[in-house]
This record gives C-alpha cells, sequence and structure tokens, in this order.
C-alpha cells in the first residue's frame, strides 16, 4: 500500500521535495530613496517553479546565483519537477460548513482572532474580504455564517479527498489540506497525456469525495498552483511565460507559496502592497529586478519570493 505523505514540502530546481523552511521575520516597508529599477547586481531571475525573486526556483532555494543568462532559464526548465495539482478552492470555509451543516450556498467565512481567514465565493460576492473585522463582514453581508478556525478539521475533511487522488496518481503529497501535489509523469504512462489525465481526475474527485477542484499543470510547484486556480495546463518549459504577466498578488494568495513559511502571511501582504505602491504589479517586473536592489530593500523575504 501506497503512503500519503501529509507534511508541507517544496520541490529544489532539482525537482526534489524538501522540507520548508522558515522565512524572514521582517519586510523593509519604509519608503525607499531609490528607484526600484537602479542598477546593480545581478539580475532577479523569475524560476520556472514561480519565484519571482532571485534565489532559484523555489522560496528558499539557495545558489541559484544572480545570472539570469537564458543558458540559466533553460536549465531550470529541464530541471524543474512537472507537477499536477489538485486544489479545493475555499477549503477550510468548505470543511467548517461540512462539520457545522452550513449549505454550501450560503455565505460564509472563517474566522481567526476576530478577522477574516477565509471566506465563500458567496461571501465575496456581497463584499465579504480576507482580512476584514467579524463587525465590518457582517455589515458588509448580515446573512453572513461565522465559522471557527480549525486546523485538523480542514485536515480530517480532507483526507477522502487525497485518497481519491491517490487511487489515480502515484507520489501524491498534501502540500496543506486544499491541495494535493503529485509528479506528472507516472500518471501519464496510464493516462497517455496531461489533458486526459485532469479530466480524468475531476470526475473522479467529484464522484468518490463529492467535492469540485480545479486542476493545474506546469513546471514547479508555484507554477501549478497558479495553473489550478485557472484550471490550465502550462506547456512544458512554458512557466516562465505563463507567470511573468500575472500579478504580484499571486505571492499573497490564501495558503500560498510563501505563506507556507511559519509567520509570513502577514508580512507577504506587506510585500505585495509594498511592490505594488512601487510600481511593480506583475510578477516578471518583479523578476527584473536586480538581486542587489531586492535583498537591500525587501530582504529575506523578498529574496525567497
Amino acid at each position: 500500500m501506497r503512503q500519503r505523505v501529509t507534511r508541507r514540502w517544496r520541490v529544489s530546481r532539482a525537482g526534489q521535495a524538501v522540507p520548508e523552511r522558515e522565512a524572514a521575520r521582517s519586510v523593509d516597508t519604509r519608503p525607499s530613496d531609490a528607484d526600484a529599477g537602479q542598477s546593480g547586481g545581478g539580475k532577479a531571475a523569475a524560476s520556472p517553479d514561480g519565484a519571482a525573486g532571485a534565489q532559484g526556483a523555489f522560496p528558499g532555494d539557495a545558489g541559484a546565483g544572480s545570472s539570469g543568462s537564458g543558458e540559466r532559464s533553460a536549465a531550470d526548465a529541464q530541471q524543474a519537477a512537472r507537477l499536477v495539482v489538485v486544489w479545493c478552492p475555499d477549503w477550510p470555509v468548505t470543511a467548517a460548513c461540512v462539520a457545522a451543516g452550513v449549505p454550501l450556498h450560503h455565505p460564509a467565512a472563517v474566522f481567526a482572532a476576530n478577522r477574516v481567514v477565509a471566506c465563500s465565493a458567496v461571501a465575496r460576492r456581497n463584499g465579504v474580504r480576507r482580512g476584514m473585522r467579524r463587525r465590518e463582514a457582517q455589515a458588509s453581508c448580515p446573512e453572513l455564517a461565522v465559522l471557527a478556525v480549525d486546523p485538523a478539521r480542514d485536515a480530517r475533511l480532507f483526507e477522502p479527498v487525497a485518497a481519491a487522488v491517490e487511487e489515480l496518481v502515484v507520489g501524491v503529497d498534501v502540500v496543506r489540506p486544499g491541495v494535493v501535489a503529485a509528479p506528472v509523469d507516472g500518471a501519464l504512462t496510464y493516462f497517455g497525456d496531461e489533458h486526459r489525465l485532469v479530466e480524468s481526475l475531476v470526475g473522479h474527485v467529484s464522484a468518490m469525495a463529492g467535492v469540485e477542484v480545479q486542476i493545474g499543470i506546469a513546471d514547479g510547484l508555484f507554477a501549478a498552483l497558479a495553473a489550478a486556480r485557472r484550471s490550465c495546463v502550462v506547456e512544458p518549459g512554458g512557466s516562465r511565460r505563463f507567470l511573468a504577466p500575472l500579478p504580484v498578488t499571486e505571492l499573497d494568495q490564501p495558503g500560498g507559496v510563501l505563506a507556507e513559511f511559519d509567520g509570513c502571511a502577514d508580512l507577504v501582504a506587506d510585500l505585495v502592497d509594498l511592490l505594488r505602491r512601487l510600481g511593480l504589479r506583475t510578477l516578471g517586473q518583479f523578476a527584473e529586478l536586480p538581486e542587489r536592489t531586492v535583498s537591500s530593500r525587501f530582504g529575506r523575504l523578498g529574496m525567497l519570493a
């Protein structure tokens, strides 16, 4: 029997799953005297894994160098792990609603420390946003179901989803409750092509676990997560082109790659806000910053990004 690994993980440029590391605890958000595009240092090349910073194919990978050369980019594209990601949108809300008996079509939000940490699509249509205080959220949506955060509940109720995915593909890892990832190569020996794999997973998970999922395939975990949020398959070697026009807010998605590092969720939001104030709207623009600028201006968290 295959054993499913439930720890959080990240994928190195060589495509290996390695333990996550703790990120920096601070971001310099003071206005800078330097222009965001100042010269100096090498370019912070966006990697196939979706890291827009200078440290390599994934947040935390060291030794990627500061060169933005075409040779390095080509090598990264060849070495990045080709992954399929199965994503259950707003999973903390879905799990909380199931546990509390709240209909899934009802507006609902999960709260921690009196702030919204996740909300349903119906709640968002009524003006509820992540980070809102409870009173403000209820003012925007009076019928809002208020639910408590419970990571253990989220993990427990996600088990049937992970098990359903594991019935079709090998090497399944639970990135976090709501997201599973697996290497594509092994599954292709049976399904033949990636689009058929996606169609099979969508139908099987829906039938076995009773939930709707979105699926993406790309080179690297970050890119595959972004692809899953858009229900698309990124061609091999195309993750850089796919990620470049995406907004920097992609770094601050609920439970995103950088937020996986303990204690960094608020810091990531600050980083994204700072990037936007500096006129850096896309991941590609952020990737063009010189490494020296990223290191001095945004600290280690910026380098991890």
